[in-house]
């Protein structure tokens, strides 16, 4: 968790988020997702609120 924490450039606080809940602000799950190779094509409405 850590080293992807470190390779997506995100606190590893997202990284916990992510796998508790699901939920980030979108910069920080974009960057997870984009070290893990996954592709997104719609996140949930919920995270648009933690990225404002």
């Amino acid at each position: 968790m850590e080293q992807l924490a470190k390779d997506a450039h995100v606190s590893i606080q997202a990284v916990y988020s992510l796998r508790d809940s699901g939920l980030a602000s979108l910069r920080e799950a974009r960057r997870v997702f984009a070290v893990l190779d996954i592709h997104v094509h719609a996140y949930p409405v919920e995270m648009v609120s933690l990225s404002l």
